[in-house]
């Protein structure tokens, strides 16, 4: 008699345990695919707010451009325009839109507030803070620069068509003779620029500085454009001019009397009331010209301040020098120390050679004057000290030389608002 196996359920285990593994797979597919669909969404999202916060500063930034034009191109803007809002979301733009606020001033402590007193119109020279807020779908993004402004036409600025190098202590900072004298007046408000885009070509190195701003050409790069060593330092901004600053050579003066050759003043006190055309000009040892009323004088062999010589402006009178080869001012010479206001005095270069021709500024010499040397280089230095103005081919400073920027001197030329004065300085955004 045969029996029948006591346990046919043990060969259907395997099958049972393949099954559940067969499950489980598919469970494990099921989930993984669940959230591989979960983070393709989620990925898809921020993808979409990547694109769309592109676009938000991308209209912000069209809407800036825009903004800076207006005042480069409108010589009417601070009228035109208060403090405040100048344009509210109605702007549409590239299917977005944007707003612009203009403001009165910069922040100049970093606490996140515009500094100005409100008032566009009050002073051509007040610098203007445009900020653009761009709108894209719900993203937005904020975008702001400072624009800022100098005397154009060749004075009241310290403005150079090519190199401004400042080495081994030289340093500049800035006083306003309209306010005070410079003991009283000295600031940080100083504007040095180039109109070069260059590598370099502002440049300070071994322990100089300047105590202001500094702006390169327009289309140029600052951080290329401008060196600043590890000891150096630059304690405003660094920035684009928004069009070249005009330095143009100046022509000779007309209808000048006959030249009288030579001339030294080396005792005494000399006085001149017109205009006189010399060889060379020379006051050393102790003499001193005085000049009484509005006076020019044309050098066609240069001039020589040396030794103890002293140049003085007499009451509300003026002096304008045309020197055709060097102006060279060293020793302990003063030129319009007293009353001392930099606009008493011009000094035109008429030279064309840059090492020949220049304006040279040495020892422990003081010189309050505006020099436009638009082929010449302006070279100082020593323990010298200049207060006023300068637009040169090139600034050159070394050794302890002192130049203080007179912001109250008039420019040689005119004072603009539009395109010749202004400098962007883009501000970044957190």
């Amino acid at each position: 008699m045969k029996h029948a196996p006591r346990h046919p359920a043990r060969k259907a285990q395997p099958r049972g345990i393949a099954l559940l593994l067969v499950l489980i797979a598919v469970f494990t597919a099921v989930t993984l695919s669940m959230a591989f669909i979960a983070t393709q969404s989620t990925t898809t999202a921020i993808a979409r707010n990547v694109d769309r916060h592109a676009m938000a500063r991308s209209i912000a930034e069209a809407g800036l451009e825009l903004a800076i034009s207006e005042v480069q191109a409108n010589d009417d803007w601070r009228t035109d325009y208060t403090s405040g809002i100048w344009t509210l979301n109605s702007e549409r733009f590239e299917g977005g839109s944007f707003r612009i606020t203009g403001e009165d001033g910069e922040d100049v402590d970093g606490d996140g507030t515009v500094d100005g007193d409100g008032d566009l119109a009050d002073d051509p020279l007040d610098r203007v803070t445009l900020t653009a807020v761009g709108a894209f779908q719900g993203m937005t993004h904020i975008v702001r620069a400072v624009v800022g402004f100098a005397a154009t036409g060749g004075g009241g600025l310290l403005a150079a068509r090519e190199k401004v190098q400042l080495m081994n202590d030289a340093f500049v900072d800035s006083w306003d003779s309209t306010a005070g004298d410079y003991a009283t007046t000295a600031a940080q408000s100083a504007v040095v620029s180039t109109n070069s885009t260059d590598l370099g070509e502002i440049e300070l190195d071994n322990f100089s500085k300047i105590r202001g701003d500094a702006f390169v050409g327009p289309g140029g790069n600052p951080t290329d454009g401008i060196e600043v060593g590890a000891t150096a330092e630059i304690t405003g901004t660094e920035g684009v001019l928004g069009a070249q600053v005009p330095i143009d050579p100046v022509s000779d003066p007309a209808g000048m009397p006959a030249n009288e050759g030579d001339v030294t003043i080396d005792t005494g006190t000399t006085v001149i009331s017109t205009d006189r055309t010399f060889d060379r000009l020379e006051i050393q040892d102790f003499g001193v010209l005085q000049v009484s009323g509005d006076v020019r004088v044309l050098c066609e062999d240069g001039v020589r301040v040396e030794d103890d010589g002293r140049i003085q402006v007499l009451g509300n009178g003026s002096l304008t020098i045309y020197s055709r080869e060097t102006v060279r001012i060293t020793d302990n010479a003063m030129v319009n120390v007293s009353p001392g206001m930099p606009s008493a005095v011009t000094i035109y270069m008429l030279g064309t050679s840059s090492i020949s021709d220049r304006f040279v500024l040495m020892d422990d010499a003081q010189v309050y004057a505006q020099v436009h040397a638009a082929n010449v280089r302006f070279h100082q230095q020593h323990d010298t000290h200049f207060y006023g103005t300068v637009s040169a081919l090139e600034i050159i400073m070394n050794h302890d030389a002192r130049l203080h920027h007179d912001l109250g001197s008039p420019p040689v030329g005119s004072v603009g608002t539009g395109a010749g004065d202004a400098m962007v300085r883009w501000v970044e955004q957190p």
